[in-house]
């Protein structure tokens, strides 16, 4: 009998929790198909990239309007993987390491890269970076982008072929009040993962694409949240933009 995990998390948590997961010993995986903030579809864009990882048996999705952090009625669950969000420093240690303390895992490899993925044809041949920046954190009330980062003047800095991923809408937005550049549509997050494992280097905020950098070992140039590190691993090839 396989062990029972439940996600009600955003995409990037998801992602973040899989070490946890792989720790525990893997199993079958309950998500629901909207998010708490409703952004973006969880089980169906999120399946196929998720049993690509040997220690996911399954898949499977639970209701969706059930009241956040609310475990599954009439379905076991060995493992509520939302535990994690009532660990303490919330925001300032790694979402990754959140997860294996709210289940007493002591696993010094943690920053280690975890997603599997299949070998697939390059999607795009040579060299190229994609960007990306997330809807929520794309502008304030007068419609202009929060960061600080002048992201016309990093994109033209790049010698290299550079594309936008990620929601059409953030992209028109980006494109809006930042700079233009071509957009890479991915149908779900396997196909996005398989851009990002493509990719010379990522530059972006903190987001699902951040996760499946860190996830994949990639580099990235970020453009992080003030007073809030939780997605910062401080390696070698972890950049933040100025």
């Amino acid at each position: 009998m396989y062990k029972t995990f439940r996600h009600g998390g955003k995409t990037g948590d998801v992602i973040f929790s899989l070490p946890t997961i792989r720790e525990l010993g893997g199993g079958i995986l309950y998500l629901p198909e909207r998010t708490p903030d409703a952004c973006s579809n969880l089980y169906s864009s999120l399946k196929d990239l998720l049993l690509q990882q040997a220690y996911i048996k399954e898949v499977l999705e639970y209701p969706s309007d059930l009241p956040y952090m609310e475990l599954t009625p009439d379905i076991h669950i060995d493992y509520d993987l939302d535990r994690a969000r009532l660990q303490p420093l919330k925001g300032v240690v790694h979402i990754v390491k959140r997860y294996m303390d709210a289940f007493g895992i002591n696993y010094p490899n943690w920053k280690e890269p975890w997603l599997q993925l299949p070998e697939a044809p390059p999607a795009i041949e040579g060299e190229y970076v994609l960007v990306n920046y997330t809807g929520r954190h794309i502008v304030n009330d007068q419609m202009k982008i929060k960061s600080k980062v002048d992201w016309k003047r990093v994109i033209n800095s790049i010698k290299k072929p550079v594309y936008f991923v990620g929601h059409k809408s953030e992209y028109l937005t980006f494109v809006e009040h930042s700079t233009d550049l071509p957009f890479l549509k991915a149908d779900n997050f396997l196909q996005l993962s398989l851009l990002i494992k493509g990719a010379h280097s990522i530059y972006c905020n903190q987001s699902s694409v951040l996760s499946i950098a860190q996830s994949l070992g990639k580099e990235y140039y970020l453009d992080v949240k003030p007073f809030k590190t939780n997605c910062l691993l401080y390696t070698n090839n972890e950049h933040i933009l100025q």
